[in-house]
């Protein structure tokens, strides 16, 4: 099981707002261990999900992390993004199951580029991703056809 964001025609590039994915990140990284419940309102007892997912995290990784671990009641992710060099920059790391949605907004303006996979099939799937970016067709530029 697992949902695939793609870019889609010349133009068409998936965006996750910045400030979505972070508000995602940052929910994620609160602590998630036993016994170190969040605040709760009035109850002794944290919350547990039934199931937890267990993901590898990189550049993305919760400040109590280890071994590039993090844990989620929603989905483990990869994402590719193009930097301001035009080199591909990989990242990896839970995103929580409310708010999990990605909108993909079509824009001229395809300088921020990304595309990203989740999974929630097994613990660490997110290994198994490998998302890349399509060749950018500049304006101007014709293609050989031989």
């Amino acid at each position: 099981g697992g949902l695939r964001v793609s870019v889609q025609g010349e133009f068409l590039v998936c965006l996750i707002v910045s400030n979505v994915l972070e508000s995602l990140l940052q929910r994620n990284s609160g602590k998630l261990a036993a016994g170190g419940g969040k605040e709760s309102s009035g109850s002794a007892t944290p919350l547990i999900p039934e199931r937890m997912l267990l993901c590898h995290c990189y550049h993305h990784c919760p400040e109590d992390s280890t071994n590039n671990t993090c844990r989620t009641d929603g989905y483990c992710f990869t994402m590719v993004e193009e930097e301001e060099g035009g080199s591909p920059l990989l990242t990896s790391g839970c995103l929580g199951l409310v708010g999990s949605e990605f909108q993909c907004r079509d824009t001229g303006n395809a300088r921020l580029r990304r595309i990203l996979e989740c999974c929630t099939d097994q613990d660490f799937c997110n290994r198994d991703l490998h998302p890349t970016l399509p060749p950018l067709k500049r304006p101007g530029e014709t293609q050989q056809h031989s």
